[in-house]
């Protein structure tokens, strides 16, 4: 009835990547965290939105919801995510996703 098709948001956001700091001028430093390979992000989003659209494609559910930890659209403290902007919103629309849920904002907006 419902396909959960989950993302992993870090890759889009460019406020993560070592060469690019966040919005608030924090440098994150994720090369002890486990699945970053700082070297080589635009691959790892690439490579992530290839086979987020697979799934997309071959869902025959009736519903479909994504998650993943960024917003698209906020009006929280983070804003919107622009760089998932053009990427996910895009394929979310384009498939007809029922549903986007999301952290990072920590409050309720619908």
């Amino acid at each position: 009835m419902v396909d959960f098709i989950m993302i992993d948001t870090c890759p889009f956001y460019t406020g993560y990547r070592p060469d690019s700091p966040a919005p608030d001028g924090h440098v994150y430093d994720f090369t002890e965290a486990a699945g970053f390979n700082v070297n080589n992000w635009e691959a790892q989003l690439q490579s992530q939105l290839l086979e987020f659209e697979k799934r997309l494609q071959e869902s025959t559910a009736p519903f479909r919801v994504v998650i993943g930890h960024h917003p698209i659209r906020s009006y929280g403290s983070h804003r919107d995510t622009n760089e998932m902007l053009g990427n996910v919103d895009y394929l979310i629309w384009k498939y007809g996703v029922h549903l986007y849920m999301n952290g990072h904002d920590h409050n309720l907006q619908h």
